[in-house]
């Protein structure tokens, strides 16, 4: 993961910041903290004159959002008109100060077929998503956001979702059955107690991993289809 938010501000510096001209620089410092945790410190200087930022991209989300979300970190920009400035902290369980980590190498998945018609989601339906990986629950965002639903809360743990419950009621939810360590069981629960309908979501072909008492649920495939996963959504609401 913090290898994709440096490959990101490596683009963002060549296209846009401080080495898209000449005279610019990029300085970068590491240091090893007191607790084992890693501490990036990215600065440019002499690159174009940063203005107001608007709208947040993709990009920008995925420097942002991923480290504190995937790994309990924590992100800061500050984008000074000289020149971005960010600092980054990567907790020190995830990291080997001895040997360099091997980045494991996820399996295939193959993607959902969808068949079938359903009627479109109406636009600005409130949906709960828990997700632990970042970049896929920021495309799930994304998907849905084209399809004119932004009222998205995200959770990134059992614990959290449930957090969220006590202030946010929506019509529906999309759980990753499995969050690491953690399972959606317990939200699965608590939205069947409530009445909220809802759709498991996993990156295995196999049902059998469904949690017992919930064999009726329909599965989405990860990573997700757009229309596959609008269609479980809205076959999911009209009770289908």
């Amino acid at each position: 993961m913090a290898a994709l938010v440096i490959h990101e501000l490596c683009t963002n510096a060549a296209k846009y910041g401080a080495l898209s001209r000449p005279g610019g620089a990029l300085t970068v410092e590491w240091q090893r903290t007191a607790d084992d945790d890693c501490l990036i410190r990215w600065n440019e200087s002499g690159g174009p004159a940063i203005g107001p930022i608007g709208r947040k991209g993709f990009g920008t989300a995925l420097i942002e959002r991923s480290i504190p979300y995937d790994l309990g970190g924590t992100s800061h920009l500050d984008y000074k008109p000289e020149g971005l400035a960010a600092e980054f902290c990567i907790p020190g369980r995830f990291l080997n100060w001895e040997t360099p980590a091997i980045a494991e190498e996820l399996p295939p998945v193959e993607d959902a077929q969808p068949t079938g018609q359903s009627q479109p989601l109406q636009a600005g339906v409130p949906v709960l998503l828990v997700e632990d990986q970042v970049l896929i629950a920021m495309d799930a965002e994304m998907m849905l956001a084209d399809a004119g639903i932004e009222n998205v809360v995200t959770a990134s743990s059992s614990t959290d979702a449930l957090n969220r419950l006590k202030s946010f009621r929506p019509a529906i939810a999309i759980l990753d059955i499995n969050l690491g360590r953690d399972t959606s069981v317990p939200v699965a629960e608590e939205l069947a107690r409530l009445g909220i309908p809802f759709v498991f979501a996993t990156g295995y072909d196999d049902r059998s991993i469904v949690p017992e008492g919930f064999a009726d649920v329909p599965v989405v495939r990860k990573p997700y289809d757009s229309v596959a996963l609008l269609k479980a959504l809205s076959d999911r609401l009209q009770g289908r």
